[in-house]
């Protein structure tokens, strides 16, 4: 008998640039002017979610 293989379909998610999240602060449980100073602190211009939202953690968890 022939098996099935089953075929997954890898879910992508969407990138984001730093203006979008900043118009939308409220995604990642921040303010505007955290997420721009994250993202350039990083030198980075688009994220995903998930990568924006450890970027900003790690941001606001750093010591001054």
């Amino acid at each position: 008998m022939a098996e099935k293989k089953e075929e997954t379909k890898a879910v992508q998610e969407v990138t984001y640039t730093v203006d979008e999240f900043a118009e939308n602060p409220q995604v990642l449980d921040t303010t505007e002017d955290i997420i721009r100073a994250a993202f350039a602190k990083a030198g980075i211009r688009e994220a995903t979610q998930s990568t924006a939202k450890k970027l900003v953690d790690t941001f606001r968890k750093k010591e001054v």
